[in-house]
């Protein structure tokens, strides 16, 4: 506005000097020159004081005298309008109004929530842009983008915050981060028609310490019940590993005792071709009339051991066939 009256001043400065009542002639030429320079300057300052610029993702709008919109202006780069029109800046790129602990440098107090505990609240961030069709539309009804923040995008944020972190439990709310935020984005896009929501930020949750606490031990004893199921799925794993032992041995014990038969066979597993071995059993009562060589030599050691319980020395030469009873010496008394 300043540029404005600067350039009426200048004109008028500049017909009084081309007019130049009661000027003698001779100094006319010079009066002439003054006020065209004067008229030129004065042109200057008006279209200075009617331009303004704006860069990408903001829309202006511009108030005739009576102060109704007469244009609104979304064109990056320089514009102009009549001096004395009024024009003002809205932002239409994301914007971001945070709530976050006792509101130092961000737009407000974080959001209590007393359903979780007392001193409970939440730190929430909304992320928003504006189409530029409803800037008009908008200015009608709160006069400014700050007003549209404070009286209508905060107070629903807030809200809305409340009710929805109200709806989980201590335990949930601190689990279910992602949850809440999705329902949180929902809810303000349904309540804020006038805006795009483009996102909710969930950032600390801030519990009273009894029920951090409490949380803790919660956590901790699911640790507790993780650790005891991985050990008792290695101890069925080595259980396993000891059947499979068990009943190799079973099976050695019966291909070398009792002649068990012994078969390969291929069978296919996961797409690949294994070879397994199945092995028949003899059944007991012809397993225990079998005399092969490990036979013979397991009832010698049976019989040597009961023996030997009264004193009596074996001496085993490496033919089991050669075997020498010695007796035991007389004690001399």
């Amino acid at each position: 506005m300043i540029w404005f009256i600067s350039a009426v001043v200048l004109l008028l400065f500049a017909v009084g000097c081309l007019a130049a009542p009661g000027i003698p002639a001779e100094e006319k030429v010079a009066s002439r020159v003054i006020g065209v320079v004067l008229a030129l300057i004065a042109l200057i300052f008006l279209a200075v004081s009617g331009s303004y610029t704006q860069s990408t993702g903001e829309t202006v709008l511009i108030r005739g005298a009576g102060g109704n919109v007469i244009d609104t202006d979304s064109t990056s780069g320089f514009g102009w309008t009549a001096p004395w029109n009024k024009r003002e800046k809205w932002d239409t790129r994301l914007q971001r109004i945070e709530l976050a602990g006792k509101g130092d440098d961000v737009d407000g107090p974080a959001v209590p929530v007393p359903s979780l505990g007392n001193d409970a609240s939440i730190n929430v961030a909304l992320v928003y842009n504006i189409e530029g069709e409803s800037v008009e539309k908008l200015d009608n009804e709160h006069r400014d983008q700050g007003k549209l923040e404070d009286n209508r995008l905060r107070l629903a944020l807030r809200d809305v915050t409340a009710t929805v972190g109200s709806d989980y439990n201590a335990v949930e709310i601190s689990g279910q981060r992602d949850e809440l935020q999705e329902e949180l984005t929902r809810r303000l896009n349904e309540e804020l028609t006038e805006v795009d929501v483009e996102r909710v930020e969930v950032g600390d949750i801030n519990l009273p310490k009894s029920t951090r606490d409490a949380l803790d031990r919660v956590n901790q004893r699911q640790l507790e019940v993780e650790e005891a199921r991985a050990n008792l799925n290695t101890v069925r794993i080595n259980g396993n590993a000891r059947r499979e032992e068990s009943l190799a041995d079973a099976d050695a014990d019966q291909i070398a005792r009792c002649g068990a038969t012994v078969e390969r066979v291929d069978t296919e597993v996961a797409g690949a071709t294994t070879e397994e071995i199945i092995v028949t059993p003899i059944p007991n009562a012809q397993c225990q009339n079998r005399l092969n060589e490990q036979v013979l030599i397991s009832k010698w050691i049976d019989a040597m051991t009961e023996m030997s319980k009264d004193g009596t020395v074996f001496v085993l030469p490496d033919d089991p066939s050669q075997i020498l009873q010695l007796p035991v010496p007389a004690v001399q008394e």
